[in-house]
């Protein structure tokens, strides 16, 4: 797939983003079927368990993944971790 769909931009070895980008041109906001999402997962080397996951950019939801714009990602994934107060 890396061959069959050239980026138009450097995603600099950054294979999430190329993954999130690859599914954003072929599947805009489209649930894709399971199958597909393995195509997608072989072709980058990515695990979509990852991607997911909590502070992923995808849902997984029964045979299907989706693809979360960035208003359906957790706000607490963006947000950094607080740090302890010493005591």
């Amino acid at each position: 797939m890396r061959n069959v769909i050239p980026l138009a931009i450097d995603v600099d070895g950054d294979v999430a983003l190329a993954t999130l980008l690859t599914w954003r041109w072929a599947y805009l906001t489209n649930s894709i079927p399971a199958d597909e999402a393995n195509k997608l997962e072989k072709a980058f080397d990515v695990d979509l368990g990852q991607l997911s996951g909590p502070r992923g950019f995808a849902r997984r939801s029964g045979s299907s993944f989706s693809l979360l714009g960035p208003q359906d990602r957790r706000a607490s994934s963006c947000r950094p971790r607080r740090r302890s107060s010493p005591s």
